[in-house]
């Protein structure tokens, strides 16, 4: 049993920004979640580093993977993130990823996603990005190689003045 600390402000958002009926796959990753990154950047908190989420498989057994991240920058509060998913091992295995990313009143966010995948893998991932006022998000997604790929990315701007830029190659 993983221990959770700021209890109270995972649970007031996880599956709060993640909610789409349309996407199958988000459901399957509520119903099954086995793991996940939180990260909590407070108010008025510059990160002055990137951080890196890696998430490596290594085994030749096939697999079923559930991850789900949940993302809070809060107000006047800037993060640059990057989510690096990879192979060492060629077993077949299932990712649905599922991240939920929310930016408060003035705050900046930038999430990078690279994926190098083998050819037996399938990776699906779904962003949902909840930006309040005055804020700024910028994704970059990058597949290097893989078997098969979904990236679903959902902006819900939920303020004025607010900038998304959505990138991907």
């Amino acid at each position: 049993h993983a221990r959770v600390y700021y209890k109270d402000i995972v649970d007031e958002y996880i599956g709060k920004v993640a909610i789409d009926e349309t996407n199958p796959m988000v459901a399957l990753n509520t119903a099954f979640l086995q793991d996940g990154v939180f990260i909590y950047v407070p108010e008025n908190v510059v990160v002055s580093k990137p951080m890196q989420i890696v998430n490596i498989v290594n085994t030749d057994q096939d697999l079923l993977i559930q991850n789900r991240n949940l993302i809070i920058v809060e107000k006047n509060a800037q993060l640059k993130l990057v989510h690096c998913d990879d192979s060492l091992n060629f077993g077949t295995t299932f990712i649905n990823n599922v991240t939920e990313i929310i930016v408060k009143q003035n705050a900046i966010a930038e999430y990078y996603k690279l994926e190098n995948k083998d050819s037996q893998s399938t990776l699906v991932n779904s962003v949902y990005i909840c930006q309040h006022d005055n804020s700024s998000v910028t994704t970059n997604t990058v597949t290097f190689n893989a078997g098969l790929t979904r990236n679903t990315i959902n902006v819900a701007i939920d303020g004025e003045h607010c900038e998304a830029n959505v990138n991907g190659l």
